[in-house]
């Protein structure tokens, strides 16, 4: 919004003709447009590369981190979606992203009065949470999110650093990505569960976050010593019910 110096952001929402993973799933369309600066010629490949910022007079005049398009990326992507760029208009630029969405049809699920009673009757408020997950992006939307509940969150980038930081203090409840890199949250539960054993400690609490979501996965899991877990895409009222569970 900061390089729409006159005009308008308008942004639109349709089904998507993508067919989604099952039918319990539905893909939503976004469209943003804008009437700012545009995006300059031969420009369009680099768009959703980290810490690029074009050198035209919009940029000089708002700085900036280069940052945005990238973590929205990420973001649209921790939501099993994708981002593009859809065209310059007369006037701006215009952006496309969908993500996937579990429907529901019981209305007081969107009710506001019963979500806010959901969280209140949670008491998340202090509640140690260590964030294991690769993916910078995921890490801060979790835990802006969380935070606003009262949350006291920690981050870890993989599961080497998760177990220091757990063992340098004990959390309430970790969240841990499945599929990270150098070592991927089973390995890391396993790691967690022995030392517990081996240190005569009550359990913490583990709950996965995963993408994977077939059949057996849920007693994989609880075999290899995830407490509960998510699959992604999730909706942060989800998440938020979840964690009320063990708290």
């Amino acid at each position: 919004m900061k390089f729409t110096q006159t005009g308008a952001v308008s942004v639109s929402v349709r089904p998507s003709p993508i067919p989604p993973s099952s039918d319990s799933m539905e893909i939503l369309e976004f469209t943003v447009e804008d009437t700012g600066a545009g995006i300059p010629e031969g420009k369009e490949p680099y768009l959703f590369t980290e810490f690029l910022q074009f050198d035209n007079a919009a940029s000089l005049e708002y700085k900036g981190t280069g940052l945005g398009l990238a973590i929205s990326k990420r973001l649209v992507e921790f939501l099993d979606g994708k981002i593009w760029y859809k065209k310059r208009t007369p006037q701006g630029s215009a952006f496309g992203f969908t993500i996937q969405v579990r429907k529901n049809n019981n209305p007081e699920y969107f009710s506001e009065d019963t979500v806010v009673s959901d969280i209140s009757a949670a008491g998340l408020k202090g509640l140690k949470i260590l964030i294991a997950e690769d993916n910078s992006s995921n890490r801060i939307f979790l835990s802006e999110h969380l935070g606003r509940y009262g949350c006291v969150i920690r981050e870890a980038g993989n599961g080497f650093d998760c177990l220091k930081k757990h063992s340098e203090e004990q959390a309430d409840i970790i969240l841990m990505d499945v599929n990270m890199p150098v070592l991927n949250g089973l390995e890391t539960a396993r790691k967690i569960r022995a030392e517990e054993k081996a240190m005569n400690r009550l359990p913490v609490t583990i709950i996965g976050l995963t993408a994977y979501a077939l059949k057996g996965d849920r007693e994989r899991f609880l075999v290899g010593g995830f407490t509960d877990y998510l699959s992604k895409p999730f909706h942060i009222r989800d998440l938020l019910r979840k964690l009320s569970e063990y708290a």
